[in-house]
């Protein structure tokens, strides 16, 4: 992940979806003068961002979205599995985890998701060149709000959830959105075609 964004173009947009505590935003942020959009909805993982962000002097950088993104505006249930600082697990809209297994829930409320594109369209946030998605299963959904989006994005880094279908369904956005699979090794790396 770290040589990924070692690859930025300098000064990009960055945008961290299922930013946890912030260690690539911050990393994308210092290394590569990214300006980064960390979105990040867990109450338990927030306090912890927001703090690396200011002990690291990075908050005119960083913005935090604290909203979830999925294929629609929507408002839904955030369920999480653990409510431990720092944790993962979690998904909107759907009690399912990454392997299509039902979330052992300690912890959920109700919280305002919209797409991608919305995102852009309606509160302006500026288009990204490069995206990172690891939100533990709903990565299809997000990705499926996000078409116009990822047509004119340079890079995308996909951890791909294991259940039935989700790795054909990324790989059929990506693909219609004019990317190509550089690396599978755990997340998978897609990158723009070259245009011949």
């Amino acid at each position: 992940m770290l040589k990924w964004i070692d690859g930025f173009e300098r000064n990009s947009v960055f945008w961290d979806i299922g930013a946890n505590i912030g260690l690539f935003s911050l990393y994308a942020a210092k290394v590569k003068n990214c300006r980064v959009f960390a979105f990040e909805p867990s109450v338990f993982c927030l306090e912890f961002l927001a703090r690396n962000i200011w002990l690291n002097d990075l908050q005119n950088q960083i913005t935090i979205i604290p909203n979830p993104l999925s294929n629609k505006s929507q408002e839904n249930l955030l369920t999480l599995h653990s409510r431990e600082w720092g944790d993962s697990s979690n998904s909107f809209g759907t009690s399912l985890n990454q392997d299509g297994k039902e979330i052992e829930a300690s912890f959920n409320y109700k919280i305002l998701g919209s797409s991608i594109d919305e995102s852009i369209k309606n509160l302006g946030l500026p288009s990204p060149q490069y995206i990172k998605i690891d939100v533990d299963g709903i990565e299809p959904s997000i990705l499926a709000g996000g078409s116009e989006t990822l047509r004119k994005i340079e890079s995308i880094s996909v951890e791909v959830p294991t259940y039935q279908g989700a790795n054909q369904q990324v790989s059929k956005l990506l693909n219609e959105a004019g990317l190509y699979l550089e690396i599978s090794d755990g997340n998978q790396f897609w990158r723009r075609k070259e245009v011949e």
